[in-house]
């Protein structure tokens, strides 16, 4: 069975998750790793063994699993019965009330986030990247979830962070709009700063920039974390 990396805040009843990395596959040469896209040139066979091993992880037969056909936008799938592997409409994410249905996306260096309402058993993934993200992608999966009953303060979103930790961050940029507000409220940041990363301060540096990504956003962050091997956690070994 191949590693994975698992969030508490996911850990709930009935619903079953994991961010695979490129360990435990079957591919070779060039897709040498854990390869599940269908879509690419790798050898059929060996992809599905890949997706199959995904899908044993997680407790469900291999037809179970829904992918889309990627394509940096902010469409989303409302799942009902899994299609076949390579069939996949296009969109960046996928939602679903149905048990047994298995959701999955792909990524490299755009960010993996998986959601759930586990009081409504309604999940979604969404596969963001910067311009995914910029469309709204992850709204388009709330919504969603929202039409299928799920309540959006009771859903749980993560991003996979690769294991870090708060003491793993070694750096991080601040990028704001108005340094004038930002300034006039830097209590309240701290207080924020504090609940989630603690006391850990690594070097910071301050940008103010004419907009960011996210239209309602306030600050975004840029942050380098590293982890020791010796720290690395992964479940399944």
């Amino acid at each position: 069975m191949p590693p994975f990396l698992t969030h508490d805040a996911l850990a709930l009843p009935g619903i079953a998750h994991g961010f695979f990395t490129r360990e435990g596959g079957v591919s070779d040469g060039i897709y040498a790793s854990l390869n599940c896209g269908i879509g690419s040139k790798d050898e059929r066979d060996r992809v599905l063994e890949n997706r199959a091993r995904v899908t044993e992880a997680l407790g469900v037969p291999s037809e179970a699993l829904a992918t889309p056909y990627q394509v940096h936008s902010a469409d989303v799938v409302t799942v009902e019965t899994a299609w076949a592997p390579g069939e996949g409409p296009k969109a960046d994410a996928v939602v679903t009330d149905r048990p047994g249905v298995a959701l999955g996306v792909g990524a490299a260096d755009c960010g993996p986030v998986l959601f759930a309402d586990a009081e409504a058993r309604v999940i979604g993934a969404a596969h963001a990247g910067w311009r995914g993200a910029l469309a709204g992608v992850t709204d388009s999966a709330i919504a969603a979830m929202e039409k299928l009953g799920a309540d959006r303060r009771n859903i749980v979103a993560v991003l996979a962070e690769a294991g870090a930790e708060p003491q793993h961050l070694v750096r991080m940029t601040w990028y704001v709009t108005d340094k004038s507000e930002y300034l006039a409220r830097l209590r309240e940041l701290g207080t924020v700063y504090r609940e989630i990363i603690g006391r850990h301060f690594p070097a910071m540096a301050l940008v103010q920039v004419s907009g960011l990504v996210e239209d309602r956003a306030k600050v975004e962050i840029e942050a380098t974390a590293v982890i020791p091997a010796s720290e690395a956690s992964l479940a399944g070994e």
